[in-house]
């Protein structure tokens, strides 16, 4: 926000810092986008305790949503802290469907999608594989220049 729309604005209510005390909370402000199909990016406050954020707030210093969210955004401490939200990469050891997985590193992630992609490149060529995405407006001319 620029100095001059902060005149006015009492910075005891609103304060703002980056980050600061609140009681036993430290509040950080931030930007967040919520999966699927956020176009937003709206500003936020995370309280956290003990390393863990509890409470997510709209940033009312925001000029674009002005301290509102939606539901997703409200939801999003749940979301973090869901005990079957994925935060390890997975590898597939039973049958497609059998739904059994094994847990891997991330080295070990990498490499094996850099050994499928160079396999297709090497049976049909590098322009086999194609990239695009749906409404991500917010990525439209890095893409391409990624294949």
């Amino acid at each position: 926000m620029l100095t001059n729309e902060l005149e006015g604005v009492n910075k005891d209510v609103y304060k703002t810092d980056w980050q600061w005390q609140e009681g036993e909370y430290t509040v950080t402000r931030t930007n967040m986008w919520t999966a699927p199909g956020c176009h937003n990016g709206c500003s936020v406050l995370y309280y956290t305790k003990d390393g863990k954020v509890e409470k997510i707030e709209g940033d009312p210093l925001s000029p674009y949503n002005q301290g509102r969210l939606c539901m997703r955004c409200l939801d999003v401490v749940e979301t973090f802290y869901h005990p079957d939200r994925l935060k390890y990469p997975l590898k597939r050891v039973g049958e497609r469907g059998d739904n059994k997985w094994e847990r891997i590193t991330w080295d070990e992630a990498y490499d094996d999608i850099a050994e499928h992609v160079r396999a297709i490149w090497e049976d049909y060529g590098p322009e086999s594989i194609v990239s695009m995405q749906g409404t991500g407006r917010n990525i439209c001319w890095q893409t391409p220049y990624l294949s």
